[in-house]
Formats: structure tokens, sequence, C-alpha cells
């Protein structure tokens, strides 16, 4: 089998198919993405058997090859171990049958863990004649009838492939509802009887494999492009997945926030680390240069962004920067053979970054952002090639936290405040909280609730708007006002009183902000009012 050989499609019952994976007989290679359907997707996917219809076809690699590495359990439960020297894997089809396996094959005698399983616990609503509102976890059901106690309305879908166990079930129904009976029957008919297509790949040659892999998933759920590289990049000693579980272990475990970091980053740091364009799809040229040595090397710059953006931006989670990007190109400044940039100038670029929208406009500016600091890093220089004028806009709208110009003008507020305190207290809770400290004052007569300018927002560690007629007069400045500007509140002046306030706080975002960042990359920018 060292050509590739495709046996002919063929027909096979589903519960054969689950039994086969119970044995061993049939193994999930280490380098198949993770089981990522949501409750909403299987739930799709029971329906379909039900009524009948199809799923698509499954995809079996045969091989002769035995030191391929397979994952041991689904889920909670423990798989058995096949001592068959003929090899079959499942390549396309893994949602559909682990699926079907955790809810229906169900081998509670090989729990590993017994809390996860009861994720798996699904059952029938024998009362319900439509089909969409027929499967139910356990723990809804519980929830719904605010009980433990599983009334026999309801049929155990583990039960369909353990005789005795429906058997077992079938008799605690009441004499009375025998159509809850001959639902059951139905439903248990449905899904023993059901067929799925399987194509059978036979082949020794794993390159053909994965690229039929990559080929194949394009539909269903995407896999991630993380899972995609695993696949192709897999071999019997380097496994992309466990060496980045590994790295995390050895660099990231005693920091919880980027110990999670998603593997979505990984991937575009996996790029920039070799030369690639982070929008680059050329996977197979990418993985040709995957190897221990730079997920190390990524991860080792991790470690020291994670201190660097702690100790400097009060940041202690890449899901906290303003954008993505920003993580992704500050962690090029700390890999091992990188010449140090002094820690001004990177301030100095995160701050311009942030403030001009760099990696906010689109693809062709992000990619030219990321040249230009690593320009940076290898002359000093940094060189401004984004297609856009450099503009610092000043805000006066709405306040939503997931946009990176307001992240940056609450932190200026929080700034302002804890100078007055000599602490950064206010920067770490609005950062942590992810903007939850910043509240909306309120006027006594007039609501200001419809009034969407960011001038009535301020800072306010307590669970409540803060009473801007009650604050002392240090605070008055720290807060951006001033005894004028709060009789202009309070004489109803609304539109004024931001207007007002929203300049003073643009003013000193540029004269203590922007400029000295600016100055500091020898970049001139333009302001800009909307």
């Amino acid at each position: 089998m060292s050509s590739l050989h495709n046996s002919e499609p063929r027909v096979v019952f589903m519960t054969h198919l689950l039994k086969q994976l119970n044995l061993g007989e049939i193994k999930i290679p280490r380098f198949q993405r993770e089981f990522v359907w949501d409750w909403e997707q299987q739930h799709d996917l029971l329906c379909s058997i039900l009524e009948g219809l199809p799923i698509g076809a499954i995809l079996l690699w045969e091989t002769r090859k035995s030191n391929m590495k397979y994952i041991e359990n689904i889920g909670p439960f423990e798989l058995k171990k096949s001592n068959s020297e003929h090899n079959i894997f499942l390549m396309d089809g893994l949602q559909r049958l682990t699926t079907l396996f955790l809810s229906i094959y169900h081998p509670t005698d090989q729990i590993k863990n017994h809390v996860e399983s009861n994720n798996y616990d699904i059952y029938c609503d024998l009362n319900s004649s439509d089909i969409n509102n027929t499967f139910f976890q356990k723990k809804t059901i519980q929830k719904i009838h605010s009980d433990q106690y599983i009334s026999p309305r309801y049929m155990p879908l583990s039960a369909i492939m353990d005789t005795k166990k429906l058997l077992k079930y079938q008799r605690t129904i009441p004499i009375e509802k025998s159509k809850w009976l001959d639902r059951s029957d139905d439903i248990v008919s449905a899904f023993i009887s059901y067929k799925l297509p399987v194509v059978p790949l036979e082949t020794n040659d794993q390159d053909i494999v994965t690229k039929s892999f990559e080929r194949i998933n394009t539909r269903g759920t995407q896999m991630s492009e993380t899972h995609m590289l695993n696949a192709l990049s897999y071999s019997t000693d380097f496994d992309l997945l466990k060496v980045i579980e590994g790295a995390k272990e050895n660099y990231l475990i005693n920091n919880n926030d980027w110990y999670d970091i998603d593997n979505s980053y990984l991937i575009l740091l996996i790029k920039v680390f070799v030369g690639f364009d982070i929008y680059s799809k050329r996977t197979e040229e990418l993985v040709k240069k995957i190897n221990e040595d730079l997920i190390v090397d990524i991860f080792k710059s991790l470690k020291k962004l994670a201190i660097f953006s702690n100790e400097n931006f009060c940041i202690n989670s890449p899901n906290d920067f303003p954008y993505k990007l920003q993580l992704i190109t500050l962690a090029q400044a700390f890999r091992a053979n990188m010449k140090k940039i002094d820690d001004e100038t990177l301030k100095a670029w995160f701050t311009f970054t942030t403030y001009t929208g760099a990696f906010g406009t689109t693809a062709r500016n992000s990619s030219n952002a990321i040249n230009d600091f690593q320009i940076l890093l290898k002359t000093g220089t940094l060189n401004w090639t984004l297609n856009s004028s450099i503009n610092v806009e000043k805000w006066t709208k709405n306040i939503n936290y997931k946009t990176a110009r307001v992240k940056a003008w609450s932190l200026s507020l929080s700034i302002r405040l804890d100078e007055l305190k000599g602490n950064s207290e206010n920067q770490i809770s609005l950062i942590e909280s992810r903007g939850k400290i910043l509240r909306k004052i309120k006027h006594p007569t007039i609501e200001t609730k419809k009034i969407h300018r960011s001038g009535l927002y301020f800072i306010s560690r307590n669970n409540k708007a803060i009473d801007i007629n009650n604050i002392s007069e240090n605070e008055l400045e720290s807060n951006f006002l001033d005894d004028e500007l709060i009789n202009i509140f309070n004489d109803g002046k609304i539109d004024l009183f931001c207007d007002i306030r929203e300049e003073k706080i643009y003013q000193w975002e540029i004269e203590n902000l922007v400029k000295p960042a600016s100055e500091l990359l020898n970049i001139k920018y333009d302001t800009k009012n909307k």
C-alpha cells in the first residue's frame, strides 16, 4: 500500500462503527482536531438521524503503519485497545461519530471522569411529537422540572445500544402511557437501523493522507488553522499541539491568563516568527518551518512580554491589548536573538499605534505596521508606511470598551486619577474589569441615559456613578472638571458640558501620551476631531 488506493465505498450500520471505535479497531489520530461540537450542533445531528436524513460520509485511513499515535479516550470514556496489525484511522467524521459515541454508546463502565460524563447524558422526550423538541441534556431536564428525578417520560439515549438497560427502562413506563412505549421503540429503531456511507483510503504514504485531510476540511465545522498545521506537520516524533502544551507548562504555568492564550494567537506568532505575512495561507510552506525550537522561542518571548506588559501597561492577559496584533508584534522584541530595543521605545510604539488605529483599518495596513516594527528592531528607526494619514481622533461618542480607541480614552482617565495617589489602582481596575468601572453620571432633572457622549463617563470603583457635586477639590482636576464646568452641568447644558470636558480629556491625551510617544519615535501626526 505504498501508493494511494481507494477501495469501493460501502454502507455500514452506524452502531457497528461505534462498536469499532470502542474496541479500538477505529482509532482517532493524535493530529485530529478537538471534539469541538457544541450542544446545538449535537442536537441537530441527533434530529437528522431520527428523521433518517443523511449526515455525510465517513472517511477512514487504512494502513499497516504501526507507529502512529492515537487518542485513547473520547471525552470521559476510556477506549479499549486493539491488537490488530492493520490500523484504521478516522480522518473525516470525527465530530459526528464522537457525538454519537458519547450520547448513544456511552459506556458507563469505562468512565474516567464522572463529572464530565454528565454533559453527555442525553434523553428523549417521548411526549413530544416535534423532532426538534425531542432531545435534551439531563441537566436541562432537571432544571426545567426543578428535580433530580427523571420521569419515565424521558428515555436515556444510552439505552439504545444496551438491550438490558432499554428493557429495564421500558418497564418503568406506566401502563396507561403505551404511546410512550411505542415512541421509544420508534426512536430505538431509527438509530439502530441508521446506516452511514464509509469511504476507505488505503495507503502507507502519510503525505497523501494529510493532503487529503486538508482538502476535505472545507465543510462543516471549520478546522482551526492550528489544528490544520498540526495535521500537516505531524510525524511520529513531532506533535505540534503536544509541543505547545509542553511549552505552556514550562514558561506560562505560573500565569493563568497567559497560560490560557488562545491558539489563534499562536498561529499568528508562528507566522511572524518565521517571516510570513500574518494573512498568508501558504500552509504547506509554513509547515516545513515549524519545529520545537520555534515553539520554545515563541513561549519564551511570551513569558517576557507578559512581564513587560504588566509592568508598563497594567495588562495581565493577552485579551486586554487594544489590538490583538499589538501582542503579536511586540512579542518579536523579546526573542532571544533579537537586538534589545529600550523599553521607552516599545512603550511609545504601543501608545502611538493604539491612538492612531494602526491595526484598525485594513489588512494591508496591519501587515505594514508589523513590517515597520520589524525594521525598527533591526535599525532602531520606525518608518511609517501605512496607507493612511496619521490621525488622532478626539473621542466624543458613546463608550464601547471593546474598541481600541475607547480603551485608550478610558485608560487616560485612570492614569490621570492614579497620578493623584501615585499608584496604578485605577488602571488595574479598569483593565481587569474590562471597562466596567466606567459609569455615566446622572442629572437630577434631565435623562442622560439616551445621550451617547463620552463626556458623561467617569471612573468609579464603587458600584455606582460618582456625584460630581461631592468630589474633593483635589479630585476635580483629576476628573477633568472645574467649578465652572460643574455649574454648566447643573444648569442642564449637557451638550456644552460634554464638549468642554471631552476637549479637556483630548488635550491631555495629546500632551501627555501621544506627543511624547511621537517625539520619541520621530513621527508627526494630525489631530482629527469628528
